[in-house]
């Protein structure tokens, strides 16, 4: 006898399709403007966690269902609606919308989306220098890959401990497995722990367990026991969801500790809603117009997010129309694939495995044939004008000149000399990708002047002592590396009499720093460039802070082409990033701050994407070399005032 025995199969629980349209809004109103539900990415979360409810319920209830027949039904349910949205994206890509330096990345892109394998993708590309991710228009489709590979080795666990007394334990000792290397290793990698399967597994196995305690009577006597309990434990749950979507962020660590909170929340208003069907709070998402959202709730989420990038690409200073035109378009194409794709081809029939088989091959044929077309001959997927391939062809990382003790390909910075490098430096440039994108001006310049410069850089590495972000995906030993060269180099060069220090410090401003990459050692990023300050005042009679540099809200290249290509020339952009506040309370006789916005841009925020005739960025927030000669020429170090 198992807990199993007397389970029946239980009707359409409405309350499910409610949670999974609060889940679905919460991701659509969080990528369409994150200002307003900056937390909203939480909402994949909660899909997780009920998916792992509703498969174990699957698995459980259907003992006749094989492995092979519970794949091919969730390749029913989930392909045909896939297919069809690679499919339309894949074309509309190639043909209109992707460019000749995006055309290899898109193919990959739609090869492995189409086999469910998009979140190691991402993974393996992930790069601190690669701002085009999120132009990606199948980015969304990792959290469909995680959910199938998590069904592709979840049933045999489900057959082990089905037979058995021990299924609550098996998943407890799974979900927490997960979740401590989910915890552990986010310290470690945030990107394998965002995308990587069994790092995500716990959100799964907790709705797994809140099925198998639905089963037990001590557990139903206790929710049951009490209803005033159950409708409070239903309303503070949805506030709680709520809660969490609107204080987290993309400076939230995640998922780890805090997907558990989403995961446990979620669980509660699924166990009081398996329950019992008479609590009266769950009216709140268990009514006809929920219901319907989170019918159409995965047409919505396949459909939302390449709508959305699709416009951005043209126009990424979206407007309130534009927020409402994406989210009007989303709904209707999601309730035409609901009702013709999605419940189409559920029945198990012989045909419908073949046609959700065909489905599944159809893009991923596409993906190949574009593949294949670019290596062999990739003119033909270019329709550029000649001036259109010019403005790709901008010159963007180059090769470091100078003399490097350290590079990025051997030890993950850089440590250089540039100019004359026979002569010892006087000047020490330190700081992020946002340094290191004035080496090739800075090194021209000093040539010229016969000097030289030590440049300490690495990309993402804020310009502190021993401080480090708490959530990255870079090296972190590597940045403490970096910043305790920095030192060394300011102890052990009496020469150096002038620091410019540089980064974006958007990126910063509000993130936790570790103290020497230690856990709950936390810092904050005004503390600690204080002290870096300090201690070059001491020895430095000059320091040089950039201030933060105005950003495109798209790379900036790639932006301008596809406007000339529907005849629309860009000339502006509007800056998407502020100052840096605390750098003007640091300004002093020996500090002098560098406002790249007035050297770049005019009063009212608006820059220009073309400064005598050439290109200011080669991304959205890296200066390309003429650009950072332009700013270097007006800037504090060359004597000019930037006020």
């Amino acid at each position: 006898m198992t807990i199993f025995n007397n389970i029946q199969e239980k009707s359409y629980f409405g309350f499910i399709d409610g949670l999974r349209a609060v889940a679905v809004l919460m991701v659509l109103v969080f990528h369409l403007e994150p200002k307003f539900l900056s937390g909203g990415f939480i909402g994949v979360d909660v899909f997780f966690t009920i998916s792992g409810l509703l498969i174990t319920q699957i698995l459980v209830e259907k003992r006749e269902l094989s492995y092979f027949g519970f794949l091919l039904a969730r390749a029913r349910r989930l392909v045909p609606a896939m297919s069809l949205v690679i499919t339309i994206v894949a074309v509309i890509s190639v043909t209109v919308v992707a460019l000749p330096t995006e055309i290899a990345a898109l193919s990959k892109t739609i090869i492995t989306a189409s086999t469910y394998v998009s979140n190691i993708f991402f993974y393996l590309t992930a790069n601190y220098f690669d701002s085009t991710k999120e132009n990606n228009m199948l980015l969304h489709t990792w959290s469909l890959a995680v959910e199938w590979q998590f069904y592709i080795f979840y049933p045999f666990l489900v057959y082990l401990f089905a037979r058995g007394r021990h299924a609550l334990f098996c998943l407890l000792i799974l979900s927490l497995a997960s979740l401590f290397y989910s915890t552990y290793f986010i310290h470690v990698d945030s990107n394998a722990v965002f995308y990587i399967t069994p790092f995500r597994t716990f959100e799964f196995t907790l709705g797994g367990l809140v099925y198998v305690l639905s089963k037990q009577s001590k557990f139903l006597s206790v929710i049951n026991g009490n209803t005033l309990v159950s409708n409070a434990v239903v309303v503070c749950s949805i506030v709680a969801l709520i809660g969490l979507a609107i204080c987290f962020d993309k400076g939230t660590l995640f998922p780890a500790i805090n997907a558990l909170y989403v995961s446990i929340t979620t669980c509660l208003i699924l166990a009081v809603g398996l329950s019992s069907t008479a609590i009266k709070s769950l009216c709140i998402v268990d009514n006809r117009f929920m219901r319907y959202i989170g019918a159409i709730s995965y047409s919505l989420y396949l459909w939302h997010w390449p709508l959305i990038v699709g416009i951005r690409m043209y126009n990424p200073e979206q407007s309130l129309t534009q927020v409402i035109l994406v989210g009007l378009t989303s709904f209707i194409l999601a309730h035409f694939t609901h009702c013709y794709f999605e419940n189409r081809y559920r029945k198990r029939t012989n045909k419908n495995n073949t046609i959700a088989l065909i489905l599944a091959l159809f893009p991923l044929g596409i993906g190949f044939t574009i593949y294949g077309i670019n290596k062999t001959s990739p003119e033909l997927l270019n329709h550029l004008s000649e001036r259109e391939n010019q403005l790709l062809e901008v010159q963007r990382w180059a090769e470091v000149p100078g003399n490097c003790v350290a590079r990025h390909e051997t030890h993950e910075y850089f440590d250089c000399t540039i100019g004359s490098v026979d002569v010892e430096p006087t000047i020490l440039v330190y700081g992020d990708s946002h340094a290191q994108m004035h080496v090739w001006a800075l090194h021209e310049k000093l040539l010229q002047q016969g000097t030289s410069a030590r440049y300490l850089t690495k990309g993402g590495c804020p310009p502190l002592f021993g401080a480090v972000l708490e959530q990255t995906s870079l090296n972190r030993e590597a940045c403490l590396e970096l910043q305790n060269r920095f030192k060394s180099v300011l102890d052990t060069s009496p020469l150096i009499n002038t620091a410019i220090i540089s980064a974006r410090w958007s990126v910063y401003a509000d993130q936790k720093l570790l103290q020497d990459n230690e856990k709950n050692n936390y810092s904050d990023i005004e503390t600690q460039l204080r002290l870096v300050i300090k201690y070059l005042e001491v020895s430095i009679d000059k320091i040089i802070i950039m201030d933060s540099l105005p950003e495109a809200a798209a790379p900036a290249p790639e932006l301008i082409v596809r406007n000339l290509r529907v005849g629309k020339e860009l000339k502006n952009f509007i800056n998407q990033a502020s100052n840096f506040e605390l750098l003007s309370s640091l300004q002093n006789d020996k500090v002098e701050i560098v406002n790249l916005e007035n050297i770049l841009c005019q009063k009212n925020g608006v820059c220009p994407f073309f400064l005598n005739k050439s290109q200011v960025l080669f991304d959205s927030n890296h200066l390309t070399v003429e650009a950072s000669k332009y700013v270097l020429e007006r800037s504090l170090f060359y004597g000019a005032s930037t006020n």
